[in-house]
């Protein structure tokens, strides 16, 4: 698959992630939480990529 013009990816790792989704900050105290979007503008579809963990 070939890669889209039509895509657009952010990632919104930050450490003040957290304070919009308090439900992640264990996930800060292991190897931190991850967030991705991807946007197809073609589609109108957006998919989130989330990760976090903890020990």
């Amino acid at each position: 698959m070939m890669p889209s013009k039509n895509n657009h990816i952010l990632n919104w790792f930050d450490p003040k992630l957290i304070e919009i989704a308090q439900h992640l900050e264990k996930g800060m105290e292991w190897w931190g939480v991850y967030v991705y979007t991807i946007h197809n503008t073609e589609k109108r579809i957006i998919s989130a990529i989330v990760a976090a963990e903890t020990d």
